[in-house]
Parts: C-alpha cells; structure tokens; sequence
C-alpha cells in the first residue's frame, strides 16, 4: 500500500522558504525529515507543488462538484506546502 503525506502550514512559515533570513531553517528541518524517511524505507519518492496562489480545490457539497481556483476565501484554513511525499508501509 503507497500513500501520500501532504503538510499544511501557516502562511507565514510558507513564505519562510524564501526569506533570506529564516529560508535555511526551513529548508534544512525538511531535508532532515525527508533523510529520515528514506533511511526507514518508508519514502518512494517528493515532489513539488505549486504553491497556495496556483493551487484549485474541489470539494462536494450537497452533491454538487465545487471547483475554487487560487486559495479561496478562507483565510484562518492553512494552506498547502510546496511539496507531497509518497510513503509505503512496512511490513
């Protein structure tokens, strides 16, 4: 069985990937999460996303397809990172 992990962030840490100052940290816990995975066997492969502003969501309401281009009108919800990982159990 495969699956996908998918991480959600505050804006604020989103826009840290860029930020000369704090773009390091970030990128560096990443790398340390994503050698973790591998060094398990658990991770097949990452890619990137595009990020929040690109992004569409699709979401069923009373049994009508939705389809909301950009982030949508919710601010207080966090927004998707610029990355996915596929993952497989073990065992």
């Amino acid at each position: 069985m495969q699956y996908m992990i998918m991480t959600y962030e505050e804006p604020a840490a989103f826009e840290a990937r860029t930020d000369a100052q704090k773009s390091q940290a970030y990128w560096g816990s990443w790398a340390a999460y994503a050698q973790t995975l591998k060094e398990s066997g658990v991770m097949v492969g990452g890619n990137g996303l595009q990020p929040p502003h690109a992004g569409t969501t699709l979401r069923l309401q009373n049994g009508q397809r939705q389809i909301q281009d950009g982030p949508g009108d919710w601010p207080s919800r966090p927004r998707r990172t610029p990355s996915g990982t596929s993952s497989r159990t073990t065992g």
